[in-house]
């Protein structure tokens, strides 16, 4: 097959694809274009005035037999403003497909995502929508295409809900992908990806195209309503709510002729969807749980903090909660901070530093998945095996099924300079495996693995445990980054339990005539 290597040239007033062919004639090509339009449009209706700016980003997706996408930087920076709205791209990466044949959800998730941000600069609530518009030069059926957006459950782009307000005079079908409401200096990040569904055949996908843009329309509300507001606190109506460090959370919001939804930020009423007059009943109540005030309550620590980025900078105050079993039991039960605490080094350090507080959130399912995806898992989990020297040094005992030879013995993998003499299985025989014995049953949350061989490493296995090396019980091995030559890949352990013994059960290897390499083992846990 000849090749074709495609350029984009930019220049200011607009972009030219040239192509070059090499050896022959060109069999398979694929384009990416990419505009970026900024408009200001003024449209009366009933003799209200209403602001609809639009920012759309042209996506040409190819899916073709044996052939492969050229990723450009088409987008840069581009910002539309007015003296009431901004809508700002930022510059970062495109919609990224890398595999122009159907790929999983897996694969699709872990594209690299087109990113942008919608500020709203007015002194106005606005409401807003996103869109993906087809165009008509499309070939594939919109069933086969994909959409994620930021960390919510994938979809078919057919499926979502038909958006009959177009932007382009040559759309096939638009399909609203979500929408929102902004208050004034506020601002919300979109992550988008798109690829081809791994459902779709060659007869539905090969040598078809996608055409598109996506759209962001948004709407200045400029009209003036009549609100009332009444604020029930402790089943009593007040003029005004209760102070946001007094321990409250809104329970209850009951508004007629608008939607009303709590800004704990910046502690107010944001109402959209308002017609006419207004009234909304707020009834608040005692906070139970993911109220910073309480929690500091718990400790008796007498300071004005309302947010946990205030607590988390105050390293006196993290370590006092941290080391108070009080305090651990309410953070355990804040699952709304689940997703702040986990991704804070400092939080995931104090709570790691704490057996009571550290076990009583690893022993939570609200919890420890997310710690154990996170990037500090390390801070909560500790390493148990130590840089064994031999099979039985310094503590413990690193076994194995089989050796390749005295210079690949198990300990090998539990070494801390492992190199090239890691453990291998001897040629031929598999299944194998490699595990090691804690002398006293520890739980196990999470393995590492990093391999270092470019061909001999294995590929398939469990996880399992055991208390007296002959019973084994299966603790599954569920993947969370895949296991990639040269690169530390986690896998946790579903079935945690108690055991002296750990293995890996290893089914197939990518040349196990040779044998199989076991990399850099280490399993984490308390």
């Amino acid at each position: 097959t000849s090749r074709c290597v495609l350029k984009l040239f930019i220049t200011n007033s607009n972009k030219k694809v040239k192509k070059c062919l090499a050896g022959g004639g060109l069999k398979y090509a694929i384009i990416i274009l990419g505009m970026v339009y900024m408009k200001k449009i003024k449209e009366y209706l009933s003799k209200k005035e209403y602001i609809v700016f639009i920012i759309a980003l042209i996506i040409t997706i190819s899916s073709f037999s044996y052939a492969f996408f050229i990723s450009s930087d088409i987008l840069g920076n581009n910002v539309a403003t007015t003296e009431c709205f901004k809508l700002s791209l930022e510059d970062s990466n495109d919609i990224n497909l890398d595999k122009a044949h159907p790929i999983s959800e897996s694969e699709g998730s872990s594209l690299t995502p087109y990113t942008f941000t919608i500020k709203n600069v007015c002194n106005k609530v606005a409401d807003y929508q996103v869109n993906i518009e087809t165009l008509s030069s499309t070939t594939i059926d919109t069933e086969y295409i994909r959409i994620k957006l930021d960390n919510n459950e994938s979809n078919i782009l057919k499926r979502y809900e038909l958006n009959e307000s177009n932007i382009n005079n040559n759309v096939k079908e638009g399909r609203k992908i979500t929408s929102g409401t902004l208050r004034a200096n506020e601002e919300k990040t979109y992550n988008i990806r798109m690829w081809i569904d791994e459902e779709s055949t060659i007869e539905q996908s090969a040598n078809k195209e996608y055409h598109g843009k996506i759209t962001v329309i948004a709407t200045p509300n400029k009209e003036v309503h009549d609100i009332e507001i009444a604020y029930i606190v402790d089943g009593v109506a007040q003029d005004a709510p209760p102070a946001k460090t007094d321990g409250y959370i809104v329970s209850n919001i009951e508004c007629e002729n608008a939607t009303g939804t709590w800004d704990y930020t910046n502690w107010g009423l944001l109402t959209t969807n308002m017609i006419g007059r207004v009234t909304c009943d707020i009834t608040f109540e005692e906070a139970q749980y993911n109220n910073v005030t309480k929690w500091l309550a718990t400790a008796n620590i007498n300071k004005n903090y309302t947010t946990l980025s205030e607590v988390f900078n105050d390293t006196d105050t993290l370590s006092t909660l941290t080391n108070n079993e009080t305090s651990c039991d309410y953070l355990d039960n804040s699952t709304d901070w689940i997703n702040d605490v986990t991704s804070n080094e400092n939080a995931m350090t104090y709570i790691g530093n704490n057996d009571y507080c550290a076990d009583k959130l690893l022993g939570d399912n609200n919890w420890i998945n997310t710690i154990l995806d996170g990037e500090f898992y390390s801070k909560i989990t500790k390493p148990l095996v130590p840089n064994m020297t031999s099979n039985t040094e310094p503590s413990g005992e690193a076994f194995a099924s089989t050796s390749y030879a005295s210079t690949y013995e198990p300990h090998r993998s539990f070494s801390d300079d492992f190199g090239i003499y890691q453990w291998m299985s001897a040629s031929g025989k598999i299944p194998a495996y490699i595990g090691y014995d804690f002398i006293n049953q520890k739980k196990v949350y999470l393995l590492s693995v990093t391999n270092k061989h470019a061909t001999r490493e294995f590929k398939d296995f469990t996880i399992q445990g055991s208390n007296d090396k002959d019973s084994w019980v299966e603790l599954t091995n569920n993947l969370v980054n895949p296991l990639t030559n040269g690169i530390t890949s986690k896998f946790k352990v579903s079935n945690i339990g108690s055991y002296r013994y750990y293995r890996l059960y290893i089914t197939s290897g990518y040349e196990p005539q040779y044998g199989v390499v076991g990399g850099r083992l280490q399993f984490y846990g308390r």
